[in-house]
């Protein structure tokens, strides 16, 4: 058995180490909790609409192939006759 494992292992503990030294410097100072989150907004998502159009509500087929739809403000769209979910535009 050789002595390099853990040799090997102190050092990368050490570059890791100065790694993650290095990168809280460059973002701000102290660490006020995870690295990889902070800054970012991480409330769930809500993916079901409430506002979304209904499924069977009709549209107008618009000259660039889609189905067009204002509703509650936003404008919708969808592939014509299709069917589908609406998707918000925007």
């Amino acid at each position: 058995m050789t002595q390099h494992g853990p040799v090997l292992f102190r050092r990368r503990l050490r570059i890791r180490s100065k790694l993650e030294n290095q990168f809280d410097k460059a973002s701000g100072g102290g660490s006020s909790g995870d690295m990889w989150t902070d800054g970012l907004d991480t409330s769930p998502v809500d993916y079901a609409d409430s506002s979304a159009p209904a499924i069977d509500m009709m549209g107008q087929i618009s000259s660039d192939g889609y189905e067009w739809l204002e509703h509650g403000g936003s404008n919708w769209y969808r592939a014509p006759h299709s069917g589908q979910e609406w998707t918000r535009w925007g």
